[in-house]
């Protein structure tokens, strides 16, 4: 699949904010604010307003996705049956749930039910939004490499890691060092290593799909005559992105380097460090972009069997 940036930053970002929320609600449940966190500059009204910003960002990100963003609306339409409605509706409700969080935190005691019960519903539909963006590509069963369960996976452990990672990054600007998400930052790490990992050999695994299964003919030799074009059309440039395999593995490695394995260092050598800290986020955030575009750049539609691309 050809890899817009739109929707490469589209899914960075709103993971990263949703992550980031979430991980602000798991603060409030587990009674983890302390006496900072009540005033209005706390770190915890800080990183909602960070989230919601790159939620923001993220959406409107989308809408320039789209070829007619004026018609962005119909996209709410198909709740029941639709994993780009779900996510464009639980999106839509994030907004009015973070501006209840922010004053629940700012006016009540964080430890009240109030401020609980909004941080659990503002976790809820964090987890909720960014696992629906994963179900947009993984319910595409014309995208082998997309179909298959591990990709919400990853895009949930992914948003959670990078929102932590962010979420430690403000803490530690405050002074306010955590053992605990410290401790969740390395089981991150380590799940999003060993699913990614999962996923790579998944993909890299041979497909059974070929030009007799594409038209269904049972005959023991199908080889394509001609494909009908004298140069490249829309299905072939936007469904048949071509990345040669020593580029794609480059990649996969400085995508898995800067992603994960950079982060773990700068934390087990440097975690109270602020700028080393710093250095992790920006490192991880990198390195999802790397991702990012692999997950769209190795993904081939199954209309490329139709143009005699049966590798």
């Amino acid at each position: 699949m050809h890899p817009a940036f739109s929707i490469i930053f589209f899914t960075i970002t709103s993971g990263l904010g949703y992550g980031l929320l979430f991980f602000s609600g798991l603060y409030v449940v587990l009674d983890r604010t302390g006496d900072i966190s009540e005033s209005l500059f706390s770190p915890l009204v800080v990183s909602s307003i960070i989230g919601l910003t790159l939620v923001a960002l993220g959406l409107l990100s989308s809408i320039l996705h789209l070829a007619n963003p004026k018609n962005a609306w119909r996209a709410f339409l198909r709740f029941r049956s639709s994993w780009l409605s779900r996510e464009g509706v639980f999106a839509l409700l994030t907004f009015p749930v973070v501006f209840a969080f922010i004053y629940t935190i700012i006016a009540t005691e964080t430890s009240s039910v109030t401020s609980k019960t909004t941080a659990i519903i503002l976790m809820i539909i964090s987890l909720l939004t960014v696992y629906s963006t994963g179900m947009i590509y993984a319910c595409l069963k014309t995208i082998r490499a997309w179909n298959s369960p591990l990709v919400p996976t990853n895009y949930v452990l992914l948003g959670l890691l990078s929102g932590a990672l962010t979420m430690f990054a403000i803490l530690s600007y405050y002074n306010q060092q955590s053992e605990l998400l410290l401790t969740l930052i390395m089981g991150l790490l380590c799940l999003t290593f060993i699913t990614k990992a999962i996923y790579y050999y998944f993909i890299g695994k041979p497909s059974e799909l070929s030009i007799k299964t594409a038209t269904g003919l049972s005959s023991r030799k199908v080889r394509l005559l001609h494909t009908g074009e004298s140069s490249k059309n829309f299905l072939m440039r936007e469904f048949g992105f071509d990345i040669s395999v020593k580029k794609m593995l480059l990649l996969r490695f400085f995508s898995i380097l800067l992603m994960i394995v950079v982060p773990t260092l700068c934390l087990i050598t440097q975690s109270t460090s602020f700028h080393f800290i710093l250095i992790a986020v920006a490192c991880n955030f990198l390195g999802l972009l790397l991702e990012r575009w692999l997950f769209f750049a190795e993904a081939k539609h199954v209309v490329n069997l139709y143009y005699g691309r049966e590798a």
